[in-house]
């Protein structure tokens, strides 16, 4: 069953069924700011909004550091590397947190790692893959609605 709250008091609370179907069950807890204006149906919409657009946070790219290294990357061209050496000193992060990000960014594919020697010394190159790009897009765009949200309840 769907079912979407609108937190306040016992006279202002609000239960909305089935405006957005096929959500699993959301409860949009709010401070009750919209509801002292009343201006229920604003609230509730807004609430919903701002929920799903949290949803669409991806987890993996959401963390603080990853982000930054996405970032990066999604920067450069497309197929164009960068140097492990050189990311680390532009993100500041010591070998061994930059590794495990993005260890973590390879697994889920959106980083590609490419290890290689270069007059016998070894060298490791990044890249965002087209997965990563894409996934780093829509985070962006996630990003922005959240903020378009909050402006527009802001008014």
């Amino acid at each position: 069953m769907l079912l979407y709250a609108l937190a306040g008091n016992s006279s202002n609370l609000h239960n909305v069924v089935g405006i957005l179907p096929d959500t699993a069950g959301l409860l949009l807890p709010l401070d009750g700011r919209d509801s002292r204006r009343c201006n229920y149906g604003y609230g509730i919409i807004h609430a919903i909004i701002l929920e799903i657009a949290m949803a669409e946070l991806d987890n993996i790219i959401h963390q603080p550091v990853r982000l930054r290294i996405m970032s990066s990357l999604a920067a450069l061209d497309p197929g164009e590397q960068v140097d492990f050496v050189h990311l680390r000193k532009i993100l500041d992060l010591t070998d061994g947190n930059l590794g495990a990000h993005l260890a973590k960014l390879e697994n889920t594919g959106y980083v590609k790692i490419q290890k290689t020697f270069i007059a016998r010394k070894p060298r490791t190159f990044i890249n965002a893959t087209g997965k990563g790009r894409d996934a780093f897009e829509e985070h962006i765009k996630a990003l922005e609605a959240i903020i378009g949200a909050k402006k527009e309840a802001d008014k």
